[in-house]
């Protein structure tokens, strides 16, 4: 930890003798991977080094404010351990402690949803049918003839009609109505950019994932109960952890990034923490389902790919 201070320390040093994007770009370029690894293990041990955890934070605010889209790339890498620890304090009720947190995450929200007129971006995309081209099939070459090009678009109308996300709105703080859905849009980015990340990037993606959905369901003490005694005893049983409670649109942006994430050469030893989220999913899958006889929830389908690769990896 000792080593990967001086790195964290020489690169705010060179952030503040910088006068432009392009010299803040090369801060970052001179050693980005050492960097990337210094600021991760400081993002997991702050508690050593809080002032110089939140000088970095700091200065990923001001990375996050930058209109080059490459520096805002840059902090992107973390957002998924820096919205881990602001929402894992909050749950805590540890609000003014993640307050730089706060800002640094509101800031690269507002630059991720806001072009540079400062108008909403609109994300339009189609979604793929059989009556369209793509690169995995033609449908002139479908059979039987009754799948015809003119009969599909008949079957499928709608198919011309594009799916847009937004417009999301500009923020000046986040409130409790809030929170998810400035999370949610920060993990939108986020996979937007999943095919350039490096492995390390992914590696602790799938960590703050595991961590920020494991939160209090891993009970390894025994719990209080009031028939222990008073308060006074209350040290030796302490309070399980609070479980940080996520909406189903975030859960799914979660589990889009861990599902696509996944290496087919990832080692036995790295998929532990993948396949610790399948009791989570599975709690929040059957606790929405209480008053739905039939409920749908497509993201709930990526809980299966994390217990597959198991049984191929021991044989």
């Amino acid at each position: 930890m000792d080593g990967l201070v001086g790195v964290v320390e020489d690169w705010l040093g060179d952030c503040d003798q910088a006068s432009d994007c392009r010299q803040l770009y090369e801060c970052l370029q001179s050693d980005e991977e050492r960097l990337c690894h210094a600021i991760y293990t400081l993002c997991d041990e702050r508690s050593r080094c809080p002032e110089l955890f939140e000088n970095s934070v700091k200065q990923l605010f001001a990375l996050a404010r930058s209109k080059d889209e490459r520096l805002r790339e840059f902090v992107l890498l973390f957002s998924p351990s820096l919205l881990y620890i602001y929402l894992s304090s909050i749950s805590l009720g540890d609000k003014k402690g993640v307050a730089g947190i706060e800002v640094a995450l509101l800031a690269l929200y507002n630059m991720e949803v806001l072009d540079e007129q400062g108008q909403p971006r609109i994300a339009p995309f189609r979604l793929p049918t059989l009556a369209r081209q793509s690169v995995f099939h033609e449908p002139a070459s479908l059979a039987p003839a009754s799948f015809t090009v003119g009969s599909l678009q008949r079957l499928e109308i709608g198919d011309t009609d594009s799916v847009r996300w937004g417009p999301p709105t500009q923020m000046t703080s986040i409130t409790a109505a809030t929170r998810h859905h400035l999370a949610t849009a920060i993990m939108v980015a986020f996979n937007a950019r999943l095919a350039t990340l490096p492995k390390i990037a992914l590696v602790h993606l799938c960590k703050a994932v595991s961590k920020l959905l494991c939160q209090g369901f891993n009970r390894p003490g025994h719990h209080h109960r009031s028939s222990y005694g008073n308060e006074s005893s209350f040290g030796l049983y302490p309070r399980p952890t609070p479980r940080i409670p996520v909406t189903p649109e975030l859960l799914k942006e979660f589990l889009h990034a861990v599902y696509f994430a996944m290496p087919a050469e990832r080692s036995l030893h790295d998929l532990p923490p993948l396949t610790s989220i399948s009791m989570p999913l599975a709690h929040f899958h059957y606790s929405r389902c209480v008053d739905l006889p039939t409920p749908s929830y497509p993201c709930i389908d990526a809980l299966f790919p994390t217990s597959p690769p198991l049984p191929s990896l021991h044989s």
